[in-house]
């Protein structure tokens, strides 16, 4: 986890685990009420991401996310937590920490959460974090002069279109690539073996990937091969080949996601990834239009840049 506030931020950090009968969630950490749990239940994901899809819906599915997170006594430890830190004018940590097994339930848009009243996540009232066992802990983001980041594009032409944004990316960083604080490389040809070359060469500290995702147990990331066709290849196998580098954060703003057929529940590449052991992840959920997407990237830059923490420069 990436502290984002003052070491006496009152925060709520939540365990949710698989049992026989379902899933539980146990507090672990909050101003009052640690080591209280309960069952849960969750809508199946399909269902879920279907109905925030749709505007009208979204706040139907931030309650049921905060009923299921927080059912009974558990919601008087988020509403204690939560005036708390509004009468001190902080914002309110929330942690969720998920079984290994359990890497597609983080997939769930958890920031959503409708408590009745607003969305605390969008409002920037809580600022969540998701969390899973890694196999040992990660190195610390060291800063690094200059960040050097690669940018991969795959854009395969046998798969639907996707709104480039290399270019207007590194237009609205120009000021530290000037500066020469910002080393931007852009990886030709867009493939896995281009890519395998680049890291034995030398990783960078950060991997910018824009492009699709094949929805599968595991998630995959999909290149382009020789002819410019796609290529999926397995999370599994891209975070066991930049685990142990010098790669400090991936980067996925990936356009589309399409379920693999006969794959069963998707869980998404992101968990994947930082079980592997990379130090950090992040992980655009859904598909964001261009202007959205390259103003959430441009700032989550500039952040990271001027030496804010990976937690906070997404905040």
């Amino acid at each position: 986890m990436t502290q984002t506030g003052p070491a006496n931020t009152p925060r709520i950090v939540l365990q949710l685990s698989d049992r026989a009968e379902g899933l539980a969630v146990t507090v672990l950490d909050a101003p009052f009420g640690a080591g209280m749990a309960a069952e849960i239940m969750l809508q199946r994901i399909e269902d879920v991401l279907r109905m925030a899809s749709q505007p009208t819906f979204r706040e139907d599915v931030g309650r049921g996310l905060f009923r299921a997170l927080f059912p009974g006594k558990l919601e008087d430890v988020y509403r204690a937590a939560l005036a708390e830190t509004t009468v001190r004018g902080l914002t309110l940590d929330l942690e969720l920490r998920f079984d290994r097994d359990l890497a597609r339930i983080a997939r769930y848009p958890w920031e959503l959460l409708h408590d009745g009243t607003r969305f605390p996540v969008q409002s920037g009232a809580i600022a969540l974090v998701r969390t899973l066992p890694c196999p040992e802990p990660p190195p610390p983001l060291a800063p690094a002069a200059p960040l050097e980041a690669l940018y991969v594009a795959a854009h395969p032409s046998d798969w639907p279109p996707l709104a480039a944004q290399y270019h207007d990316l590194a237009g609205a960083l120009a000021g530290p690539l000037n500066a020469g604080t910002l080393d931007l490389a852009y990886l030709l040809p867009a493939t896995w073996d281009a890519l395998m070359d680049w890291l034995l060469a030398g990783a960078p500290h950060v991997l910018h990937f824009e492009g699709h995702t094949a929805l599968t147990r595991t998630g995959r990331l999909v290149f382009e091969d020789r002819r410019g066709a796609f290529d999926p290849v397995d999370a599994e196998i891209i975070g066991a080949a930049l685990a142990g580098s010098a790669l400090h954060l991936v980067a996925l703003s990936a356009a589309t996601q399409t379920p693999a057929a006969g794959e069963g529940l998707p869980a998404g590449a992101a968990p994947w990834l930082v079980l592997a052991g990379i130090p950090a992840v992040v992980a655009v959920q859904d598909a964001l239009p261009p202007d959205a997407a390259l103003t959430f990237w441009r700032t989550f830059y500039a952040a990271l840049l001027a030496g804010e923490p990976v937690g906070a420069a997404v905040d």
